[in-house]
């Protein structure tokens, strides 16, 4: 139920997960790791942006962004004739 709520959620806003949206796996070393590097970036080790951005990644790596005609909202022009102005 959940994996069908996000990828609504990217769907509605022109985006979609090739190959599915990734399993629990993915979604727990992701938070692993940003949590972790939270952790050490109040430590004072700033070395652990990297760990948060990466864990960020981790999960949204088969996110795709869909083709302009084919987000929501977008619809061509029904205006016939060469272009005005």
């Amino acid at each position: 139920m959940v994996r069908t709520r996000i990828a609504a959620f990217a769907a509605r806003h022109g985006w979609y997960f090739r190959g599915g949206v990734p399993g629990r796996v993915r979604w727990v070393v992701g938070g692993v790791l940003v949590v972790a590097g939270v952790g050490d970036v109040v430590g004072g080790d700033w070395w652990g942006l990297a760990a948060v951005g990466f864990g960020m990644c981790v999960p949204l790596l088969t996110l795709h962004r869909l083709p302009r005609a084919a987000r929501p909202g977008v619809r061509p022009l029904d205006v016939s004739g060469p272009p005005q102005g």
